[in-house]
């Protein structure tokens, strides 16, 4: 899927050899990203005894978590005027106050292991694209005002002081939100910290060891592809969209492929053009929408486009390099240097799935974050582990289910996708 730009750390986290797995393991965790990291590091925080193995089909690294854009920010899949439209503005504020506390959680992480990240907390900022998008802003910061949650409204001068944008609203009285509780990290680097962290509490994690089944009981049984079978006690699916039906969310969990670019380094005059002095990340408003940020050697890492339903590599990148070259002024010096693509799981409601598989069961399972995979699936971990250790002041969010909206029928899904994205693509909301 190309070449990311993202880092490997000094002293990267090496994994054990699949030859070396357990027979058995207090706590088997299935994906080695950062949901499946962020319970393992949980459950040796709360119980150091505990025997944890972390398995993943492939090398750290490969998945999702590897090839975000690492850009953290409160937030579901459903903006937050939205989500309160929908449940009501109790339940919404509820649900996002745990968003932004689980941006805090990274973050402290990050502090407390000394993760060398290139941790950032520049804050976010919501751009509006053409008047629906004025319009949606406006209704989103009414939302979150009156929930008392921060966002800072920018008319048109105080968004052109910030960053000189091509597709700005000019005339704009909303042109902007600012969203203080947002930070960037490279997130491979973040990545292989969590996975030292784990290492060096006890646990144990294997890449190359692909899971073929579970089956749920008094003791799990995880099989491998290889053959090999591992007792659990408990086991934790945190693989979501690359592997659906070990948690029976096939058409419940949707996975959708996107696609990054990153230019050349900027010079000091091509930042002079387009200011970014705050270095924050980008949205714009659309439902469509791109997203952007500036990595720590000043290169533009930009993604949106059209999306793509399922798992699968991008046939070409030409929509989002148009889309790059009409955001930003004097765009022709802007040189994409790399292009690659990764995997969403979308629900159909925009929110997450964390839990039990079975009430009564020994799995479970996290998933569905829409696009909030760092900030969410690290919370989510740690509300998992928690329910297997049971900590009773640290429990799952009630407002989040171990399942989602089903939608049945790969080719149903698939016809309902396309029809959708290309709609809102033409229509350019």
């Amino acid at each position: 899927m190309g070449s990311t730009v993202w880092r490997l750390p000094r002293n990267p986290a090496s994994t054990t050899s699949p030859a070396r797995l357990p027979t058995s393991a207090d706590v088997v965790i299935i994906g080695a990203g950062l949901t499946g990291l962020s319970c393992a590091y949980h459950l040796l925080e709360s119980d150091p005894d505990a025997s944890v193995a972390v398995l993943d089909a492939a090398p750290l690294g490969s998945g999702a978590s590897g090839k975000t854009m690492g850009m953290i920010a409160p937030g579901l899949g459903q903006g937050f005027a939205g989500l309160v439209r929908r449940i009501g503005l109790q339940r919404a504020t509820a649900i996002y106050t745990e968003t932004r506390e689980a941006v805090r959680d990274v973050a402290e992480i990050i502090a407390f292991e000394d993760i060398d990240c290139c941790y950032e907390h520049v804050g976010r900022l919501m751009v509006a694209h053409g008047e629906q998008g004025e319009a949606r802003l406006l209704r989103q910061a009414k939302a979150l005002e009156s929930a008392g949650q921060p966002c800072v409204r920018l008319n048109a001068d105080e968004l052109a002081a910030r960053i000189n944008l091509e597709t700005a609203a000019r005339k704009a009285k909303v042109a902007a939100l600012f969203l203080p509780d947002a930070v960037t990290v490279d997130p491979l680097m973040l990545l292989h910290g969590f996975a030292r962290a784990v290492q060096a509490r006890g646990g144990e994690i294997h890449c190359d060891a692909r899971v073929a089944d579970v089956v749920d009981g008094r003791r799990v049984t995880v099989r491998l592809a290889s053959g090999a079978i591992i007792k659990a006690g408990k086991v934790v699916l945190a693989t979501a969209a690359e592997s659906p039906k070990l948690a029976n969310l096939t058409g419940r969990i949707i996975p959708v492929s996107i696609k990054v670019i990153a230019t050349a380094p900027l010079t000091p005059e091509q930042l002079a053009l387009v200011g970014w002095k705050g270095r924050e990340s980008i949205v714009d408003s659309r439902k469509l929408f791109n997203y952007f940020r500036l990595t720590p050697d000043n290169r533009i890492v930009f993604g949106g486009g059209t999306p793509l339903y399922g798992l699968q590599d991008p046939p070409d990148y030409e929509d989002l390099e148009g889309e790059l070259h009409q955001t930003f002024p004097h765009s022709h010096m802007l040189h994409v240097k790399h292009r690659w693509g990764g995997t969403i799981d979308y629900t159909l409601d925009g929110l997450p799935v964390v839990g039990p598989v079975r009430v009564d069961g020994n799995v479970l399972h996290a998933g569905g974050f829409c696009g909030h995979g760092i900030a969410l699936g690290v919370r989510a971990g740690r509300w998992v582990a928690d329910a297997i250790v049971a900590v009773p002041e640290r429990r799952m969010h009630p407002d989040f289910r171990n399942t989602a909206p089903l939608v049945p029928g790969d080719w149903l899904r698939k016809t309902c996708f396309n029809l959708a994205s290309g709609w809102m693509r033409m229509r350019g909301i």
